[in-house]
């Protein structure tokens, strides 16, 4: 019984720890003090005041994998034409993974802009990281540093993500378009 006693104790501890831990970080949010809004990413580097400021070398690499997408290149080609450029990855590898990719083509931070909130935790006992698709607030900061694309490509790119997409939400639910995305669907498309 004593055992049990003490591991109530320790599961209740741990939930409030969580509870304060989680309404500290959303208090930084809302204040836009917290040290989140300025966590480094590929394309930029942090200034002696810890502020994010263009890497231009890194931008350079962005701009090109914007360009390549828009130009009809899928994620899979993009990663091949860097590895023939000998453009290496955020961690220096010679092949991009297709996430790395992806995440580079939907980071909002590429034009100036920090959302916090993407992902939550769950509640004790389940502590595994979500997607926030809306069951939690989210906190955007706009112009927040210098953009390395500009705000009309990023949509363009958003827009043509969604079309590429095999995925489409019918009645709430996801379902698939077709099979596969094809370059040469693309071109055609874009000549009719």
């Amino acid at each position: 019984m004593l055992i049990s006693a003490l591991g109530a104790i320790a599961q209740a501890e741990s939930e409030s720890t969580g509870e304060a831990i989680k309404w500290g970080l959303k208090r930084g949010f809302i204040s836009g003090n917290s040290k989140l809004y300025s966590r480094k990413c590929f394309g930029y580097k942090q200034n002696e005041d810890g502020e994010l400021i263009i890497d231009e070398e890194q931008a350079e690499i962005v701009r090109t994998i914007y360009d390549l997408y828009l130009s009809g290149l899928s994620i899979g080609l993009i990663a091949k034409e860097l590895k023939i450029r000998g453009i290496n990855s955020p961690q220096g590898k010679d092949i991009w993974s297709k996430k790395s990719i992806q995440t580079v083509l939907g980071n909002e931070k590429y034009i100036g802009q920090v959302l916090l909130g993407k992902t939550y935790t769950g509640n004790f006992p389940n502590n595994k990281q979500f997607l926030n698709d809306g069951e939690h607030e989210q906190f955007l900061m706009k112009d927040a540093h210098e953009p390395i694309i500009g705000l009309k490509k990023f949509e363009q790119v958003q827009e043509e993500m969604k079309q590429r997409s095999n995925i489409e939400i019918v009645n709430g639910a996801s379902k698939r378009k077709r099979t596969h995305y094809s370059t040469k669907r693309l071109k055609n498309e874009k000549h009719e």
